[in-house]
C-alpha cells in the first residue's frame, strides 16, 4: 500500500476546492505548525471526527556507553503523537 503524502493531498485538495497549491501548502504548512506549537505547549489539540494531537512522554531506559562503561540518564524525550478517534460500534447503522 502506498503512502499519502502532502504532495498527494495538496493536488487532491486543489482539486476539490479549486485552488492553487501555492495557497494550499501555505495553508497546510500553517496549520500543522500551530498543531505542533500547542502542543509542544502542553496543549491537546483536538479536531472533532479527525483525533487529537498531544505530546506524550517516550518511555526510554538508561543505557551504557559502549566507549566509557558509564552509564547514561535517559533524555526527557517527548514527542507528538496522533490518537485517532474511537470507534463507537453501537453508533454504527444497523439495517
Amino acid at each position: 500500500m502506498p503512502n499519502y503524502t502532502k504532495i498527494d493531498l495538496l493536488r487532491d485538495l486543489s482539486v476539490e476546492v479549486d485552488a492553487p497549491r501555492g495557497t494550499l501548502k501555505q495553508a497546510i504548512d500553517a496549520i500543522f505548525q500551530l498543531i505542533e506549537a500547542r502542543a509542544a505547549a502542553g496543549d491537546t489539540v483536538r479536531i472533532a471526527g479527525f483525533g487529537k494531537f498531544e505530546k506524550t512522554p517516550r518511555t526510554v531506559r538508561r543505557r551504557r556507553d559502549r566507549d566509557i562503561g558509564a552509564m547514561l540518564d535517559p533524555k526527557d524525550n517527548p514527542m507528538l503523537t496522533f490518537t485517532p478517534p474511537r470507534y463507537d460500534a453501537r453508533a454504527k447503522r444497523r439495517d
